[in-house]
């Protein structure tokens, strides 16, 4: 289940809802992510007195401080010739898809004058992401910044970005296409309520499954079709060790939410350019050869 969710009025948004589940959060030396959406001073000064670190993602919301960022990386990371190097730079490759991210960190940009009304920022970062599907020549680029007040590695912190993405690639994306969220026509406001706390409930009964490799959708209809599985799911579920290689369960657990992330100091995804020398010949992410 998820503990600390919040509902939205009609009449507000997201940014008066994320104090109040702050709140409930034990938050103290955790690493609290938002969208830009909680990208508010406010907001981070909240997280700052709670005892956590903010990252927050700074878009064209904040235009002075986005233009400045953007001006700053340009010129130190992005520009031909550019003296600035990734701090992290990985490479990826799933789903028939080729992705290259690079991490760039600077402590020099939290000093702009466009960002001086943020409380104790420490960093200023600029994720790098490169897309490119197998078989084809084009390449999507994708540059994201975000503010932090975080001393940390900048591996650290890229890796926290990285996991903030997860509760939308595992949890809502779920939702939205395994469980069809989206066309639910429940129009009552106290069963809609309940039916998401059901639908979150499968998802972690589902996901926490180990014997099976089978996706969540089918996972889902077995349940429905056979009796002493979805028996299993229930009474099991928790029991039984995952199988070895399966995909990280579905659903945040009960610390990983609205956001929020402890620190991962060990485990790094990132690979080795000399691993990656027989993709050359068509891979257009190739990251540069290290000499040995």
């Amino acid at each position: 289940m998820d503990p600390g969710q919040r509902r939205v009025h009609e009449t507000s948004n997201e940014i008066t809802a994320i104090p109040e589940l702050l709140n409930q959060l034990a938050l103290e030396n955790s690493i609290v992510t938002l969208d830009a959406m909680g990208c508010q001073t406010a907001i981070a000064e909240q997280i700052l007195a709670r005892g956590a670190d903010y990252l927050l993602v700074l878009k064209a919301n904040h235009p002075l401080g986005y233009e400045a960022v953007v001006k700053h990386f340009d010129q130190a990371c992005f520009r031909r010739g550019a003296p600035q190097r990734a701090a992290w730079d990985t490479f990826d490759e799933a789903h028939g898809r080729l992705v290259r991210r690079r991490v760039f960190a600077s402590t020099e940009a939290a000093s702009l004058e466009a960002l001086s009304t943020w409380p104790n920022l420490h960093t200023v970062l600029a994720v790098e992401s490169l897309r490119s599907t197998n078989g084809t020549p084009e390449v999507e680029t994708e540059i994201r910044y975000f503010l932090s007040s975080c001393r940390d590695d900048p591996i650290v912190l890229g890796q926290a970005i990285r996991q903030h993405w997860a509760i939308e690639n595992a949890l809502h994306w779920v939702l939205d296409v395994t469980f069809r969220e989206d066309d639910s026509r429940v129009r009552d406001q106290r069963a809609a309520r309940n039916l998401a706390v059901l639908r979150r409930m499968a998802i972690n009964l589902v996901g926490r499954d180990g014997s099976t490799k089978a996706s969540v959708r089918a996972r889902r209809k077995r349940a429905a079709w056979d009796n002493d599985y979805m028996l299993q799911l229930l009474a099991g579920s928790l029991l039984r060790p995952s199988v070895e290689g399966r995909r990280p369960r579905v659903g945040p657990g009960r610390r990983e939410l609205a956001g929020e992330r402890r620190r991962h100091r060990t485990g790094c995804c990132e690979m080795s350019a000399a691993g990656n020398r027989n993709r050359a010949l068509w891979c257009p992410l190739q990251p540069p050869r290290r000499e040995d």
